[in-house]
């Protein structure tokens, strides 16, 4: 462990995992996520189909705050679908391969498809067993 000037030991910093990496990157897509009430949503709703100059009480402000209520859903619903994809990415491909799956499932939700199962890993190699024999100054290896 590294020492200080007055020979003091100083802790080491620890080595992000991958699920520290994952709830480095989940805390602030919550809080993100989680700061407007469902009424503050719905007065921003109001808001912009006002603001789109539909009148309020009218079956065109009525649909228009359908669709954006759908949109919210649909951007809730497929944030939920990166963070899953990114927490079930196989850790050993790396950081950079969760998040293109991630994103892959993401993009995959806002075009309304299932999503695509990642890529597996590569195969694990077959396991070679061998037998080797010497006679004199021959050595015969059988490989199975």
């Amino acid at each position: 462990m590294p020492k200080s000037s007055n020979n003091a030991k100083v802790p080491r910093p620890k080595k992000f995992s991958f699920k520290m990496e994952l709830k480095m990157m989940m805390v602030p897509m919550l809080l993100l996520t989680g700061c407007m009430t469902a009424e503050e949503v719905r007065q921003q709703h109001q808001a912009k189909c006002m603001g789109y100059g539909f009148q309020t009480g009218t079956s065109q402000f009525a649909n228009c705050m359908m669709q954006l209520d759908k949109l919210a859903e649909r951007d809730k619903r497929c944030s939920s679908a990166w963070l899953s994809a990114y927490g079930a990415a196989d850790p050993s491909r790396g950081f950079g391969y969760a998040v293109e799956v991630a994103r892959q499932a993401e993009a995959d939700c806002l075009a309304g498809r299932q999503p695509r199962p990642p890529t597996p890993s590569a195969p694990p190699r077959p396991t070679t067993n061998s037998t080797c024999t010497t006679s004199g100054n021959t050595l015969n290896c059988v490989h199975f």
